[in-house]
């Protein structure tokens, strides 16, 4: 197997592609600092190729999850900064970004939607978004700088997704995230009840900025699974 395809990674805890066997590091705000920095240094390292490759090899991943096919409501960022962009996952499926009156309801049948809806986050203030569904195409510069939905696209709860898929300056492999400090995905993840199941949450990672474990403080929730370019992680 091709180095870059193997399924097990072995740095040191608290290094960006970290494997397992290493002890969390102690929680402080230099700590999230130290690792933020790290994540920043370790992405803009990634030539424009390389990152090319991330982003086909993580929608070929998330297409062929179970959990991604049975879906009828996926949320999807649009991404900035660096991000990985695994939107092409939704072409690999086949499915519209466009959604229709008809798809616009949320199914309850076991069967695979053959059309899922696409929704993006809009912010609506300080640590707060709103999810509208919205052709990406479509989205526009909105706040920060980040592709949008108009306020007048429809509006979708969180209660209403099958999916999240959350961006993030680093994961581990407990599916802990690492942000950017200003709290919208951490309030988002929070609105899913104890003990329930839906939305299911998947981690978009560069191998790079995988950590064997992060800083993380009480409050903070980890996502489900992690994907990354080379590995499905269930962070469980």
């Amino acid at each position: 197997m091709p180095e870059r395809d193997r399924e097990t990674h072995d740095p040191p805890a608290s290094q960006p592609g970290s494997g397992a066997g290493a002890s969390r590091p102690d929680v402080s705000a230099d700590a999230k600092v130290g690792v933020r920095a790290a994540a920043r240094a370790a992405r803009a390292a990634l030539s424009p190729a390389a990152r090319l490759d991330a982003d086909r090899r993580v929608a070929e991943r998330l297409a062929a999850l179970p959990v991604i096919q049975a879906a009828a409501v996926i949320a999807g960022y649009a991404p900035t900064r660096g991000e990985l962009d695994p939107n092409g996952f939704v072409e690999l499926l086949g499915a519209a970004l466009v959604p229709t009156q008809a798809t616009a309801v949320v199914t309850t049948s076991a069967a695979a939607p053959a059309r899922p809806v696409l929704v993006f986050p809009r912010v609506t203030g300080p640590g707060q978004m709103a999810l509208h569904a919205c052709a990406f195409d479509d989205l526009r510069a909105g706040a920060y700088g980040i592709a949008e939905p108009a306020h007048t696209d429809p509006v979708y709860h969180p209660d209403r997704l099958d999916v999240i898929l959350v961006p993030g300056l680093a994961f581990d492999r407990a599916g802990h995230r690492l942000g950017y400090g200003k709290g919208y995905y951490d309030r988002l993840l929070a609105m899913r009840p104890p003990g329930q199941t839906r939305p299911v949450t998947i981690g978009i990672s560069y191998d790079e900025t995988l950590f064997q474990a992060l800083p993380t403080d009480p409050h903070d929730i980890a996502v489900d699974l992690v994907v990354t370019p080379t590995e499905t992680i269930p962070a469980f």
